[in-house]
C-alpha cells in the first residue's frame, strides 16, 4: 500500500498522531452529545450511532482536508495511498492503549469492526476522491435520491435509541481494576500498609492509586519525570501525582500521597460525624455508610479539585472494597 519512500512513510505516521490528538481533543469536547470515552467510573453507551459516526466520519473527514491541503502547497505525492494515515491512526491508538495499560478496558471486537469499517471507506475515499486532485471537492450529485439521506436520517435515530447493553464494558473495567490492585499492591504495600490505619483507610489509598496510574501510565510518569518536571510544565509526579518541588522515588512519592488522602480522610470522618442527618442517627449501618462515603468524597475532593474525582474514586473504591476487601465496605462507624 505505501510508496517504498522513507519521507512518505514519516508524513503519514504523523498526519495519523496529528489525528489522534485530534480525535481525543474532538471527544472530549463532545461529552454532551453522548461521546463515550474509556473511564474507571461505569458508563453505558448511550449513543451508540452517534459513536460509531463520529469514529468512523472524523477519520474521514481528517483524510479529506489533509489532501486538500496537501495538494494546496503542491505536496501532490504524499497523497499517494493515503488511506495509509488511516491504518497508522488506528495503530497509534490501539498501541497507546495497551501501553497506557488499558488494553483491557477496550472492547475488542467493535474496536475490529469500527476500524475495518473506517480503513474500508477511507479506501474507497483515496481510490475515487482523493487521489484524483480535480474531484476532491465534495459533488453535490454524489447522493443520487434524497430519499437515501431520509433512510439515513432514520436508520440513524432508531439506532442511536437502542438500549445497548454494558455487560461487557463493566466485565472489562471490573478485571482492569483488579488487575491494577494487584499489581499495585505488589509494588506499593508496604508504603501503603506504613501510613493506613484500617482496611477502609487502604481501599481508598489504592482506589486513588489506580485511577492517577489509568490516566498517568508509567511510560507518561517517566516522560514527566525526567522531561517535563525539569523545566517546570508539571508541578506534580509519581504514581499518586504529588506536588513537589525535588524528584522523588515512586515509593517516596507513594507514601507522601498517601499520608496527605489519609488526613484529609480522617478529617472528613470528623466532620461527618458532625453533621449526620437526625434521621440516621439510629440506624447504625445506614449512618455508618453515610460517615465513610462522605468522608471519601471529602477527601478525594480536597485531593484533587477535579468536578468528576471524587465520583470516579468512589467507584473504584466500592469496587476493590466488594472484591478484595469487605473489610473495608462502609457498614458501620466503628
Amino acid at each position: 500500500m505505501y510508496t517504498i519512500s522513507a519521507d512518505v512513510v514519516i508524513v503519514h505516521l504523523l498526519l495519523a498522531v496529528v489525528l489522534f490528538f485530534v480525535v481525543n481533543w474532538l471527544g472530549r469536547h463532545s461529552l454532551s452529545s453522548g461521546y463515550h470515552s474509556i473511564s474507571l467510573l461505569e458508563k453505558v453507551d448511550e449513543a451508540p450511532a452517534f459513536n460509531f459516526v463520529f469514529r468512523v466520519s472524523t477519520p474521514l473527514v481528517y483524510l479529506a482536508i489533509s489532501a486538500a491541503l496537501l495538494y494546496a502547497v503542491g505536496l501532490d505525492r504524499y497523497v499517494r495511498n493515503f488511506c495509509a494515515v488511516v491504518i497508522l491512526y488506528f495503530a497509534v491508538r490501539w498501541l497507546y492503549n495497551i501501553v497506557a495499560g488499558r488494553g483491557r478496558l477496550l472492547n475488542w471486537p467493535l474496536q475490529v469492526a469500527t476500524a475495518a469499517f473506517t480503513i474500508g471507506c477511507a479506501y474507497v475515499l483515496d481510490r475515487k476522491v482523493l487521489s484524483i486532485r480535480g474531484t476532491l471537492l465534495p459533488d453535490a450529485h454524489s447522493v443520487n435520491s434524497s430519499l437515501w439521506v431520509l433512510v439515513i436520517i432514520y436508520v440513524y435515530t432508531v439506532v442511536n435509541r437502542v438500549p445497548f447493553t454494558h455487560i461487557g464494558a463493566a466485565k472489562r473495567r471490573h478485571d482492569y481494576i483488579l488487575r491494577r490492585y494487584y499489581t499495585l499492591h505488589a509494588a506499593f504495600a508496604r508504603e501503603v500498609s506504613s501510613v493506613a490505619q484500617s482496611a477502609t483507610e487502604e481501599a481508598l489509598v489504592y482506589a486513588v492509586l489506580i485511577y492517577e496510574t489509568f490516566n498517568r501510565p508509567y511510560l507518561y510518569r517517566v516522560i514527566e519525570r525526567w522531561l517535563l518536571f525539569p523545566v517546570g510544565l508539571s508541578k506534580t509526579i509519581g504514581p499518586m501525582q504529588v506536588a513537589t518541588k525535588t524528584p522523588q522515588s515512586e515509593a517516596v512519592s507513594v507514601r507522601e500521597g498517601a499520608t496527605m488522602l489519609l488526613q484529609a480522610f480522617r478529617r472528613g470522618l470528623m466532620a461527618a460525624e458532625i453533621n449526620v442527618p437526625k434521621w440516621l442517627k439510629d440506624d447504625e449501618v445506614r449512618r455508618g455508610e453515610y460517615v465513610q462515603l462522605a468522608a471519601i468524597r471529602s477527601a478525594t475532593q480536597e485531593y484533587n479539585i477535579r468536578g468528576d474525582y471524587a465520583d470516579e474514586i468512589e467507584s473504584v473504591y466500592k469496587e476493590i472494597a466488594h472484591e478484595v476487601r469487605p473489610s473495608a465496605l462502609p457498614t458501620s462507624t466503628g
